[in-house]
């Protein structure tokens, strides 16, 4: 894309997007070729029972590549959030992120294992390079034991006991709930 010893532009070959500025073999990379990170799959909430392994993944892009954490968001007092960020201290917590699966791309995940109910709360995914941020979270619900199903009205989310048919059934038809509901179940049966 250069002409002579003297050239300005962005590349966007297979294997690079760089913006470059160049004066023999002095190359600068320049700022309008950046671009701000983007949540490309965002973390989705999670329903289970304690004693389980679970995990929150996301992916996220940007130009340079993004540095992907997590936080905990706790709810103080008077509204006033903090974050924890993670790992911190905690010893069934494991953060793990790695490149891809597309060039420029991020992918990060929290695993929890065994989850407890003092897991339960917000997690949210920051990613951030030279031009920005970007953040998306999800939530943890832990409940003791499987009869106890989420039901969705709106916003609220509200618990009930269930039969033993009703189990059956909603064993039988957790996939359907699964869209409906937009959540995303895993390992249903407690470790031993």
């Amino acid at each position: 894309m250069m002409s002579g010893p003297r050239g300005i532009g962005c590349a966007y070959g297979k294997d690079s997007i760089q913006g470059f500025y160049s004066i023999g073999y002095c190359t600068l990379l320049l700022d309008s070729c950046l671009q701000r990170p983007s949540i490309v799959t965002p973390p989705k909430d999670i329903w289970n029972v304690t004693g389980a392994q679970i995990y929150l993944s996301c992916e996220v892009i940007g130009i340079p590549t993004p540095v992907l954490i997590w936080n905990k968001i706790i709810q103080g007092q008077y509204g006033i959030q903090r974050m924890e960020l993670l790992p911190g201290d905690r010893e069934n917590l494991a953060i793990q992120t790695r490149g891809g699966p597309e060039k420029h791309e991020v992918t990060g995940w929290v695993l929890i294992s065994p989850l407890s109910k003092e897991d339960a709360g917000e997690y949210e995914c920051h990613a951030s390079n030279a031009k920005g941020e970007a953040t998306a979270s999800a939530k943890i619900h832990v409940v003791e034991t499987l009869h106890e199903i989420a039901l969705t009205k709106g916003n609220k989310h509200t618990f009930k006991e269930h039969t033993t048919d009703e189990q059956d059934y909603f064993k039988h038809n957790l996939h359907k709930m699964k869209q409906n509901l937009n959540i995303s179940v895993s390992h249903f049966k407690k470790p031993h």
